[in-house]
């Protein structure tokens, strides 16, 4: 999932790999979240469904960072589940944010980026 300072949630679709690697370029504006998450995070089995990509772009909806985002991911899915799950869960968000030194202090217009995961 990507969200733009401007923008809500929109789920970007993994790409079917056949024979070559296919890399996107992602550029993030300040503001802009990345969250990765494993399918065990949609996967997530409730009282009469799973957890589902619906259900996880409104947990992120009014996410403020990368922690916050992880952050409402891991109750989400604590108050959803039912029963012993199966798969594993792993999510990782990347944030830009503005103001901040890059790792390396080389770009030059002083923004960074801010990582949380669980």
């Amino acid at each position: 999932m990507i969200a733009s300072g401007d923008d809500d949630f929109a789920l970007l679709r993994a790409l079917e790999l056949r024979s070559a690697l296919f890399v996107p370029l992602i550029t993030l504006e300040p503001g802009d979240q990345l969250v990765l998450y494993t399918d065990g995070v949609i996967d997530t089995v409730g009282t009469a469904e799973r957890f589902g990509e619906e259900r996880l772009a409104q947990t992120l909806r009014d996410a403020t960072g990368a922690a916050d985002a992880v952050r409402r991911i891991e109750q989400a899915l604590v108050a959803f589940a039912h029963g012993s799950q199966v798969d594993d869960t792993a999510v990782i968000a990347v944030e830009r944010t503005p103001g901040e030194p890059a790792a390396g202090g080389s770009h030059a217009g002083g923004d960074g980026v801010r990582v949380a995961r669980n």
